[in-house]
């Protein structure tokens, strides 16, 4: 076939690898829930922030940059019981949206087991970047004494990544720190910083 008439067939062969990159934008999601709102004027209210390493995802390379406030009531007693406003973009502005608070506990064999609240149905999350706010509390007391108060705050917001309705192996930890560290809300401990890919040389 002479190449004139060859060229239309190769533009149709080319043209769906040129619009389909999966890589080129990370979806602005929304999440079908999230965790409990904060009630206007409540007290035991905190504030965090956190941004993250350069992560290479199924979307390329980000880097998410994390606001968040929570209330946590005397009464709290377990991850779920705290209320969350959280604000996540990654460097184009492109929002991260927050499913909800991770809750861990142990089975009966002693394995871990974790569960997002509140409950929301995996099959309506379309595929994206998401976070999880792991709430980390220690309570005063061993926790079972009816007056037990959180005494330490330490959350961490877990980036996730799903695809085709499944939470795929990509988990990441971001550190929060607080806008006012104290001993309720102490500054995480942060990992060392990674050495530079460069050669290593001895200088005096």
């Amino acid at each position: 076939m002479p190449l004139p008439r060859l060229m239309p067939v190769l533009a149709l062969l080319l043209l769906p690898a040129a619009g389909c990159d999966p890589y080129s934008t990370l979806p602005a999601n929304r999440a079908p829930s999230g965790p409990a709102p904060i009630p206007a004027g409540a007290d035991c209210v905190y504030a965090w922030s956190g941004r993250s390493r350069p992560l290479m995802t199924y979307w390329g390379e980000q880097q998410l940059s994390i606001s968040c406030r929570g209330r946590f009531p005397r009464a709290w007693r377990r991850a779920g019981d705290e209320a969350w406003e959280v604000r996540a973009t990654n460097a184009r502005g492109t929002p991260i949206p927050c499913l909800g608070v991770l809750r861990r506990w142990k089975d009966s064999r002693g394995r871990e087991q974790t569960a997002v609240l509140p409950p929301f149905d995996l099959d309506r999350v379309r595929d994206g970047l998401y976070l999880l706010m792991d709430t980390k509390v220690a309570l005063s007391g061993d926790g079972a004494d009816p007056a037990a108060v959180p005494r330490e705050i330490r959350p961490t917001a877990v980036l996730i990544e799903i695809r085709s309705h499944y939470v795929t192996s990509f988990q990441v930890d971001i550190p929060l720190v607080p806008e006012t560290p104290c001993a309720l809300t102490p500054a995480p401990e942060l990992p060392p910083e990674e050495p530079p890919s460069g050669t290593q040389v001895p200088v005096k």
